[in-house]
C-alpha cells in the first residue's frame, strides 16, 4: 500500500466524532433579551472527502428585520446571502494530499457537497431541507 492511500486512511478513521458547536439564538420579548435556542450543530463529515467538516451555523438570504423573530427552521436554498445577507460557516479543510491523491473522485465530492451535506445539515440542526426529494 502506497503512503498517500495509508495516509487517506488514517485521516478517515481517527476515531473522533464529528465537531460540534453551541449556536444560541436570541431575540427581544418586550424590550428584554430572551434565549429563543440554545442547541449543538453537529459538523457534516463529507465521505467521499476524509477530514473534511461543514457546518452551517446562520444564514439570512436578505438584510434581516430584527423587529422580527428570526429563524433557522429550513435549510435554505441557497448558503449565498443576498445584498444585505450574511451567511456563517464553520468548514474545517482535509490537507491538500487528499485533493491532490489519484483515488480522489471530485465529481462525488461535489454531489455529496450539493446533496448530502444540505440533507444531514439540515436532520441535524433541526432544519428542514427547503426541498424533499
Amino acid at each position: 500500500m502506497n503512503g498517500t492511500a495509508s495516509r487517506k486512511r488514517e485521516l478517515s478513521k481517527r476515531g473522533k466524532k464529528p465537531s460540534t458547536y453551541r449556536r444560541v439564538i436570541t431575540g427581544n420579548v418586550n424590550g428584554k433579551s430572551v434565549v429563543q435556542s440554545d442547541a449543538a450543530v453537529e459538523a457534516y463529515e463529507f465521505e467521499t472527502v476524509p477530514g473534511y467538516e461543514h457546518s452551517l451555523i446562520w444564514v439570512n438570504p436578505t438584510t434581516p428585520d430584527l423587529s422580527q423573530e428570526q429563524r433557522l427552521d429550513r435549510y435554505p436554498d441557497s448558503v449565498v446571502p443576498g445584498p444585505g445577507g450574511t451567511s456563517l460557516h464553520f468548514v474545517t479543510f482535509p490537507p491538500s494530499s487528499v485533493f491532490a491523491d489519484p483515488s480522489f473522485d471530485g465529481e462525488a465530492a461535489r454531489g455529496e457537497a450539493l446533496n448530502g451535506a444540505k440533507n444531514t445539515a439540515a436532520s441535524e440542526s433541526h432544519c428542514e431541507p427547503a426541498h424533499k426529494e
